[in-house]
Order: structure tokens, then sequence, then C-alpha cells
């Protein structure tokens, strides 16, 4: 079993955000920035290409929601980033899709699409 179906099963503990029948919200262990956050589907796919189709229209779905509430509540957050990865050469870590969502409070904060020489 994954880390992250541990996490839906209540087996290992995380700081939950937003929960629902389909999803689970959480913060993530190592963030990026402060608040980052990931977008769980509770029924294990490993990626976009074997998530069903609305099942990862929830995903987005509950993404978009909780990423608009958060930079609602907090004047510092000026922007978000939803990111996805797949499979170990997208730097896909966990084999259970999921979505970053990453606040910013101006560009210059990170520099996540930057290019390794």
């Amino acid at each position: 079993m994954c880390i992250f179906c541990k996490i839906i099963n209540k087996e290992l503990p995380s700081e939950i955000v937003y929960e629902n029948d389909e999803v689970i919200v959480i913060k993530d262990l190592s963030p990026i920035t402060p608040d980052h956050s990931l977008v769980i589907p509770k029924s294990h796919a490993k990626n976009m290409i074997d998530i069903e189709p609305v099942l990862f229209m929830e995903v987005m779905r509950v993404s978009q929601a909780v990423a608009n509430q958060h930079l609602e509540e907090n004047n510092d957050i000026k922007g978000y980033n939803i990111i996805i990865n797949n499979n170990s050469a997208a730097q896909q870590a966990v084999d259970h899709l999921h979505t970053h969502i990453v606040y910013r409070k101006d560009a210059n904060e990170i520099n996540y699409f930057s290019k390794k020489d």
C-alpha cells in the first residue's frame, strides 16, 4: 500500500486541509512554500494516464476551490501553481496521482520551471 493510501485510510497522520468522499487535501510534509498542499484522490491511480476522467475532474475542481479559498483568506498570497508530476522522469515521487498547490507571494519566491544546465 502506498503512503497516500495509508494517509487516506488514516493509518498515517497528516494535516488535513479538506476532505470529501472522493479526495483528501493535506499539507505537504516537505513544502516548497508555506501551506503547500496536495490534493489526492482516495481511489488509487498511479498518474493522469491511469485515473478515470470523472475522478480527475473532481481532483481539479477541489484543487481550484481549495486554492482560491486560500488565496481569498490570505492577503500575502498573490497567486498559486497547480502542478502534477507524471512518472519518475517528471519527478513524481509517490506513485499515486496528486496535485501540488504551491502558493506564491511573488514570482521570485521559487523558480520551479527553471532549466538545469
